[in-house]
């Protein structure tokens, strides 16, 4: 059974990337569908994305974040200029983020093997833990997910995607991510059926697993109370007759 993402006009997101263009490779055909829904969060300075003066690279990026934005009409967005690799060392500065305000949160998936990307999805994980009604959805950047759960048609925006990701000059320069990500967004077509889809997985935040089973412990709790109740009232009859 395929599920297609759709966001109410109400519904609230927040992409969480670890650095500045894995938002638009996992995410770009949501931000451009449905950019007054989405803030952006990237979580790293960007400075190890290149070779030279780490300074000019930052710069440079956060120069096509911000072009990137703008191209996708993206009003929220900013750089939490965590240095590259050492999101790990810095947790209280994703403490400070208010999750809870969102109905979803977009991160990295749990296969993603680069040391931000796997810290990104066990930390927001971990803060959503008590979540009651905000929903982690995990996207595709490195890694495949190996059966998305969720589909999210964009077909209609994919020549813009494929834009979107190409305002990241200094990071298609060695590697044509536009052409890599559009040939698997086609691929996950295939399982949505459409031309061209973004594949996602919904992961649930503890309390929210946990919810069905808590139900159903207060339904038999319940059961077995109303049950000692009508058997006392039917011992009290009997005993006077």
């Amino acid at each position: 059974m395929v599920s297609l993402l759709e966001l109410n006009p109400d519904d609230k997101c927040l992409v969480i990337a670890p650095h500045a263009d894995d938002e638009s490779i996992g995410c770009g055909g949501l931000l451009l569908k449905y950019p007054d829904n989405c803030d952006v969060v990237v979580l790293t300075d960007g400075g190890k994305g290149g070779v030279g003066d780490e300074r000019v690279i930052i710069v440079n990026r956060l120069a096509e974040l911000k072009n990137a934005m703008q191209y996708a009409n993206i009003k929220n967005y900013k750089n939490l200029m965590i240095p590259d690799r050492e999101a790990k060392y810095n947790t209280h500065v994703l403490n400070q983020l208010n999750l809870n305000k969102y109905d979803y949160v977009f991160i990295p998936n749990k296969y993603e093997f680069h040391v931000d990307h796997s810290f990104l999805y066990r930390k927001v994980k971990k803060l959503l833990r008590f979540a009651l009604k905000t929903k982690i959805i995990c996207y595709e950047v490195w890694s495949p997910i190996p059966n998305p759960d969720l589909y999210l048609d964009i077909s209609d925006v994919i020549n813009k995607k494929t834009e979107l990701i190409s305002n990241y000059e200094s990071q298609i320069r060695c590697n044509d991510y536009a052409t890599k990500t559009i040939s698997l967004n086609n691929y996950r077509g295939l399982r949505a059926g459409v031309e061209y889809a973004e594949g996602y997985i919904m992961v649930l935040p503890l309390i929210q697993k946990l919810k069905p089973a808590y139900q159903k412990t207060n339904e038999l709790l319940y059961l077995s109370f109303m049950g000692i109740k009508i058997k006392f009232r039917l011992q009290r009859k009997i005993f006077r007759k």
